[in-house]
């Protein structure tokens, strides 16, 4: 697994789950809250997060987001 996720993981236990919130370069995580939208240009990880059962943008979507 990737160690910046990982330590995104971490903060990510010490805020509130977010009623909606963009993962910029989104990689799938089973930490992860369902409302998170996923925005990531490479097909190989974008597949992955999809097969995770995220939602993704094929491009930036507009803001505000209250989590990036």
């Amino acid at each position: 697994m990737n160690p910046a996720l990982e330590t995104l993981m971490l903060a990510l236990d010490a805020l509130p789950a977010p009623e909606n919130a963009l993962f910029l370069g989104a990689e799938p995580h089973p930490a992860l809250p369902p409302a998170v939208l996923g925005w990531q240009p490479l097909k190989p990880k974008a597949t992955a997060w999809e097969n995770a059962g995220f939602s993704r943008s094929p491009d930036l979507p507009p803001g505000p987001f209250p989590l990036v």
